[in-house]
Formats: C-alpha cells, sequence, structure tokens
C-alpha cells in the first residue's frame, strides 16, 4: 500500500475511534450540550479528547493511538512513509475539527461568521439554567480535556486576573498533543518498518515492537514532565474579622418543621456540641445532598429565577467537602480524614481553592451513595440528645433518604464538621463547635379534600414518644404552617424551647405561640388547621421514537375528592426554549391543553409530535393551572428525560462537508444515492479514490 491509503485509512481509524470510544469519554457533557449542538458534537468532542486528552490518565486515549499507528503503518508499508503519512493525518484531523466546529453553525471556512456562534451560545447560556438534566460538575470534569481546562479556568477565577492567558497557559493541552503525535509517530514508523514489500511479516516480531513501544511509552511518561494543574493564587493580607462579646459555649439541639403553602413538608433539625480541634484548620464540612433543586421550591413555586437556581443546582455533586484552613491543606490531612471517610469520598476532586483574608478555601466534590453516607454520618455523631435520636431514626429506617421506600422524603441536604472559631474572630473567641445539620424535603404530602385539616405533631416528624430537652443543652423545637382567618391566608407558628429568655424574644406577633419547656410529647400537640392545599394530582411525561420523530404524550389525573376547574397543561416552554436554540422542532400536535374540567377520577391525555435534533438528554416540563374551591393553583411538574441516541457515523461525516459543498457550489455531491446506507456521491468518490489506488499499488507490485 501506498501514502494516499495510509492517510485514507488513518483518518477513518481517528473518526471511527472518536466517534465511538473516545466520545463516551464524554457521555455527561454530550447528554448536556449534545441536543443544543447537534450530531456533529460528539464526533468533534470525540477527536478533541484523542487529540488532546492525557494518554497516560486516560488508557483508551493510549490504545486509540496506538491502533491508529499499527493501521497507518501496515498500509504505509515502510517506516518512513509511514511517519510522514502520521504527520500529515495529525495536521488533517486539526483541519477537519475546525470544519466540524463551522459546520455545527451552518458555516464553513469561506463564510465564518463570529457573531452565528456568538447568538448560539448566548441562547444556549440563556436556557440551559432552566432545562439541566441531573449531571454532576464531578462527572463533567473528570473528562478528558475538560479536566485540564477546568484547572486553567479556576486558577483565573482564583487569581481574579486573566492578564496571564497566554499560549503557556495552555501548556498541559499543548504537551498531550505532541505526547500523542510522538506515539502516532512511533508505533507508525516502527510497524511499516517491519511491513516489508514480498517477504514475510513476522508476526511475533511485529506483537513483539508494539509491546516494547507501550512499555516505553510509560516510562516516558514518567521522565516527561507533566503539566502542574494546580491553583496559583495570590494571598491576600491577613484581615480578622472584628467581633467582640461572641459566646458560643452551650450545646445546643434544634428542629423547625415548615409546612409550605403547596402542601410540602419541610423537616430541619441543628445539633452543636463543644470541639477543639487542630489550630490550622478554621471551618470544615462535608454536605451531602440528594435532589437538592426540590428544596424550597415550595415558597418559590413559579418563581422565575428559582427555576434558573434549580437547573443549575443539579449540577452540584452527591457531596462537597469544605475546608477553611490557616496554612495549606491536602484532603485527609489536619483531622478531616474522619470527615472524607463517613461521607465516601475516596478520591475528592478539587473543584475549586483561594486565599481570602488570610484564610484558603477549599473545595472538593465527588459522586456518592447518599444512603450509605447519610447513616455513616449520623452514625458517627457522638450525643444522646433526644431530637438527634429522632432524626438518627429517620434516617435509619430510610425516611429521611430519598427514594428509600413510599414514605421517604423527595429531597434531602445534610452537613456534618467542625469550626475553631477562635481562629476566625479576635480575642481568643470561645464557643468552637462540632456541628450535624439536616434539611428534607416531601413534597405533595398535604392536599385539598376539603378546608378543614386536624394534624398531629407525632405525623409530622414521624416520631410519637416523648422528647426531653436535655438541661444544660439549648434546645428549640417549632413549626410553621398556613392558616386562613378571614379569607386571608397566613403563617401560624408554634415553638417550644427550655430557654426562657429565647421564647421571650421569639414572642414577634399574635400568629405564633411560644412554650417554655423542658420536654413535648409529639401525639399530643394538635393543629387545626383551615387552608385549601393544592389537589392531589397524578402527572406523567412520556415518549416513543420512530423515523427520527419523537411522540411526547403526557397524562394528567385528578386523584382528589375536588372537581379541578379551568385546568391548563402547558409545554410550551420547554419547546419553545429548545426550538430557540434548533435543539427541536414542533412537527405536529399541541403541546398543551386549556380550558379543561376534571372531575374526581378523571384523566386529561394529549400528544404531540417533535423532532429532536441532537443526542443527549431532553428535560421536558408542563406548567399546571386549575381552580378548585374557588381558588387558583400554579405549579411546575417535575422535569422527566428523553434519551436521544446518536446518529449514523457516515451520516455525520457527510453532513461536515455539506455547508462546504454549498460554498463551493457542489451540492451535488451531498446527493444521496442510497438513502437507507446514508451513501452519497461524495461517498462513491472516496471509495473510487481507494479503489484506484489499490490497483496502482497492486501493478505496482507486479512490476517488481
Amino acid at each position: 500500500m501506498g501514502k494516499l491509503s495510509a492517510v485514507i485509512a488513518g483518518i477513518i481509524s481517528i473518526t471511527l475511534l472518536a466517534y465511538f470510544e473516545i466520545a463516551g469519554l464524554f457521555n455527561p457533557l454530550i447528554n448536556l450540550l449534545g441536543p443544543f449542538l447537534g450530531y456533529k458534537f460528539p464526533l468533534l468532542i470525540g477527536i478533541l479528547g484523542l487529540v488532546a486528552g492525557n494518554p497516560f490518565t486516560n488508557l483508551i486515549i493510549l490504545i486509540s493511538w496506538v491502533i491508529i499507528g499499527v493501521v497507518i503503518g501496515v498500509f504505509a508499508g515502510k517506516g518512513l512513509r509511514a511517519a510522514g503519512a502520521s504527520i500529515l493525518i495529525f495536521s488533517l484531523t486539526a483541519s477537519f475539527m475546525a470544519l466540524i466546529f463551522l459546520s455545527m453553525f451552518n458555516m464553513d471556512f469561506l463564510t465564518v461568521n463570529i457573531t452565528i456562534i456568538e447568538k448560539k451560545f448566548i441562547d444556549i447560556s440563556g436556557v440551559l439554567p432552566y432545562i439541566i438534566p441531573a449531571i454532576s460538575i464531578v462527572s463533567i470534569k473528570n473528562e478528558p480535556v475538560i479536566s485540564t481546562l477546568y484547572s486553567i479556568i479556576t486558577s483565573l477565577i482564583s487569581s481574579g486576573s486573566t492578564s496571564g492567558l497566554s499560549i503557556t497557559t495552555f501548556k498541559p493541552l499543548i504537551i498531550n498533543v505532541v505526547e500523542n503525535l510522538v506515539i502516532l509517530i512511533i508505533v507508525s514508523s516502527i510497524v511499516g518498518s517491519l511491513i516489508k514489500r514480498k517477504k514475510h511479516v513476522d508476526t511475533k516480531k511485529v506483537i513483539a515492537a508494539i509491546s516494547i513501544i507501550i512499555v516505553l511509552i510509560l516510562i516516558f511518561s514518567v521522565i516527561i514532565p507533566q503539566a502542574n494543574n494546580s491553583n496559583n493564587v495570590n494571598t491576600v493580607s491577613n484581615q480578622n474579622f472584628a467581633l467582640k462579646n461572641l459566646s458560643l459555649s452551650e450545646p445546643m439541639q434544634g428542629s423547625l418543621n415548615i409546612i409550605t403553602h403547596n402542601g410540602s413538608l419541610i423537616n430541619s433539625v441543628a445539633f452543636a456540641s463543644n470541639y477543639s480541634g487542630n489550630k490550622n484548620i478554621a471551618f470544615a464540612a462535608v454536605v451531602l445532598n440528594s435532589n437538592l433543586s426540590s428544596i424550597s421550591s415550595g415558597f418559590l413555586n413559579n418563581n422565575l429565577a428559582f427555576s434558573r437556581f434549580s437547573g443549575l443546582i443539579k449540577l452540584m455533586p452527591d457531596s462537597l467537602m469544605i475546608v477553611l484552613s490557616k496554612n495549606s491543606y491536602t484532603p485527609g490531612s489536619d483531622g478531616t480524614g474522619n470527615l472524607l471517610k463517613i461521607s465516601g469520598m475516596t478520591n475528592p476532586e478539587t473543584l475549586y481553592n483561594s486565599t481570602y483574608k488570610g484564610f484558603n478555601l477549599y473545595v472538593y466534590g465527588q459522586n456518592v451513595n447518599f444512603s450509605k453516607s447519610a447513616n455513616a454520618m449520623v452514625n458517627s455523631y457522638n450525643t444522646n440528645l433526644s431530637l438527634f435520636n429522632v432524626m438518627k431514626g429517620n434516617v435509619n429506617n430510610g425516611y429521611f433518604i430519598p427514594g428509600a421506600n413510599s414514605k421517604s422524603v423527595t429531597s434531602s441536604v445534610m452537613a456534618y464538621g467542625y469550626g475553631n472559631y477562635s481562629l476566625i474572630f479576635k480575642n481568643n473567641v470561645t464557643g468552637d463547635k462540632e456541628f450535624l445539620l439536616g434539611i428534607f424535603e416531601k413534597k405533595d404530602v398535604y392536599h385539598s379534600s376539603g378546608s378543614y385539616h386536624n394534624l398531629s405533631l407525632s405525623g409530622i416528624i414521624n416520631y410519637n414518644k416523648t422528647i426531653v430537652f436535655n438541661k444544660g443543652t439549648l434546645s428549640f423545637m417549632g413549626l410553621i404552617y398556613p392558616n386562613t382567618v378571614n379569607n386571608k391566608v397566613e403563617n401560624r407558628g408554634m415553638f417550644y424551647t427550655n430557654n426562657q429568655t429565647l421564647a421571650k424574644n421569639f414572642a414577634y406577633s399574635s400568629n405564633a405561640t411560644y412554650n417554655y419547656t423542658s420536654n413535648i410529647n409529639p401525639d399530643t400537640v394538635l393543629y387545626h388547621v383551615n387552608y385549601t392545599f393544592p389537589a392531589y394530582i397524578y402527572f406523567n411525561i412520556s415518549y416513543k421514537t420512530y423515523n427520527n420523530r419523537t411522540i411526547i404524550y403526557t397524562t394528567m389525573e385528578n386523584k382528589d375528592s375536588s372537581t379541578l376547574r379551568n385546568v391548563s397543561i402547558s409545554e410550551n416552554t420547554f419547546v419553545n426554549n429548545y426550538n430557540k436554540t434548533g435543539a427541536l422542532s414542533l412537527i405536529s400536535g399541541s403541546p398543551s391543553v386549556n380550558g379543561v374540567t376534571l372531575k374526581p377520577g378523571q384523566y386529561e391525555n394529549f400528544s404531540y409530535t417533535v423532532k429532536l435534533n441532537g443526542p443527549g438528554e431532553f428535560v421536558p416540563y408542563a406548567n399546571i393551572s386549575y381552580s378548585m374551591n374557588n381558588k387558583s393553583f400554579n405549579a411546575i411538574s417535575n422535569t422527566y428525560i428523553i434519551k436521544n441516541p446518536g446518529e449514523n457515523w457516515l451520516k455525520v461525516l457527510n453532513s461536515v462537508f455539506i455547508p462546504l459543498f454549498d460554498s463551493l457550489g457542489v451540492s451535488f455531491l451531498a446527493t444521496s444515492l442510497i438513502g437507507a446506507l446514508n451513501v452519497n456521491v461524495f461517498d462513491v468518490i472516496l471509495l473510487l479514490i481507494v479503489i484506484l489506488d489499490v490497483f496502482i499499488e497492486v501493478r505496482s507490485r507486479r512490476k517488481k
């Protein structure tokens, strides 16, 4: 074979491995951005990962370049020819990436328009926070290339300046590119040298040569200096906070339970005991979360700002560790090893670190098993407080674990750690604390079924035994709930504490009752609520995909005892958001219904057909409104996931060249010849070139 065959075979190998293997390393990013950037995005990000990814930390990249090198060497037939083909292929790959990027925006090298690209990303950034699937920033950060870029960006943010941005900033990526090129040249050259014309190829020698290559590469990976991804930050002079007469010496336990206006139940608990820790750590805590985006939604409901916030917060990993230290810190040192252990963070990723007012701030993240970590967290906190026993029991039985059973909460967030406040404040302030916090929400607990409700505290906190407020421990417990008086909705509260001064200080209105007591029996505390909660409804979105079309089915059932009137179900926001960025096209049907009446037990169904223009995860949801018992309600449904698969490899390759063909006036090259196989004129021409090259090579062999 010759150089032309080697180039064609090498480029085909690169695109195949990039699309089907390397792109898989970027699945979280493809799920997030694929719907907006289209089917060419996995090919582009796959080639980028192959070219600029670290071959020594991502073994699949190393293996891929070895395979490509072998293919080029075999087709080239000579070592020097293989080396030249490798350099040419690498150069063509860079040009091909640029062509893919431009074709994503229907442009080519002749019609580059920065405004089009800028507008696309502005549209995406405006829409994305509302429709982010459950993808953790840690999973994206760990992807090849992205991990290096992330370190560069956070370093620039920490330094507070981009003045140092230059080509040397991207040195780690440049080193990766050079390493991958060197691997390709070495492998292809050696294999090409072993493939002698008119001689039998010794398979054992080929295998031995490849093995030696891999060993040498691994040795070079140790010898060649790798880029330092640590963040370099500017140290700010020490400026301590001045806070006098601070006293936090008393241990404490507290609980605040809230019944929201939309019928959700939020339980929160807080514990703090005396602590004397390492003098370097001013504050250290681990935070676990599960479906955190739904917490507090009952207060904000359809608020636009919350919709954006709840979307972005999905990027938070399951577990975070936050450390504030006086001096430098490494994960697990200075007594924080136990925090990592109980949180399940076996390999924490550095998300951010900076220096501020004399303190070093570190933020680490990792995806963990929430249920396992939550149990470890409460079981590691050693106390005999009654409220803690309530929390511990609810965690251990799964009530405070989202998805553990039918009675478990919808979302949960917990924090465990300690603070050495004497390090933060002046005048040797005492009151250093070890603390445990938890917020747990269960959605749609209370529904209308009439306006009057009789509730007990034992049902609200899932505990029916006497709670003792220990002497010498500041104890506080309360409930806030909605109530209607003279057709006016107001928040009412009932609170219990063993601190008389605290009880007096909290008496801020006639809508709250404050009790000074040493114990409480939840079974004897009853609440009479006069309030119409939202209806009990069942809502579901499902879909079917066929012939590049997706039918979305929406079902809503009235499971309440009251009739729902003027029911409106609209998925227009979902459709418009994706349509704005070109990710979705409405083909037929309407994504909404209006003015429907649903009696108890009745359903409302509708469907519509869309074309999803990219791979990844689409996130549909609905805005719902209705009236019941002369009261109007608005709600946002849960978000759902539509997983759209990737496109045929050959079709994606062909689509890359369409904008170029159009600009050159040779659009006929993109004409489909065999639709089922996605074969067009351009493919046939390439095939003829390969056949011609083979014919020339065969004749050349016969002449020698």
